[in-house]
């Protein structure tokens, strides 16, 4: 009886074209989740609620005397002078103790640090009032209330 033939060893691919291709298909990847990302918000906001918990915990510090709840949360892009804003709508400042809503603000503007988001954590950099409205809830007497310039 004769033996069974033995295959030849595979031969493995050289590590730089492995490493080539892996940055080829990582490179593609980069361009396709772009491009879906691009026509997603030329059609408008993208909501993201999701990052409403990680958005009130960065505005509530332990200890505060306020409280903030956020609405929604939305990408918008702006066009080129403000590329992607991240937008927290429906912003609601109560006091901690009465529960009392000190200010409703229709959208914020958040501004999170990029060094933080590569460490996984959620910071912000700046926050910025789009279209800010001032009412007066009751009226205040000149003699109880003098506004002042801080």
């Amino acid at each position: 009886m004769a033996e069974p033939e033995t295959p030849p060893p595979r031969r493995r691919a050289p590590r730089k074209r492995m490493v080539m291709e892996a940055l080829i298909g990582f490179g593609i990847g980069m361009i396709l989740l772009s491009t879906v990302g691009i026509v997603l918000l030329s059609r408008g906001p993208v909501s993201v609620s999701a990052l409403n918990p990680f958005i009130e915990e960065a505005l509530n510090p332990e200890g505060a005397l306020y409280e903030v709840r956020v609405g929604d949360t939305r990408i918008v892009w702006s066009g080129w002078d403000r590329a992607l804003d991240v937008i927290a709508a429906d912003v609601t400042v109560r006091r901690g103790t009465t529960r009392a809503p000190v200010a409703v603000l229709p959208e914020v503007s958040v501004g999170l640090s990029f060094r933080a988001l590569l460490r996984g954590e959620m910071r912000l950099r700046t926050l910025e009032l789009l279209r800010p409205e001032i009412r007066a809830l009751e009226p205040y007497r000149a003699a109880s209330y003098a506004p002042g310039m801080v």
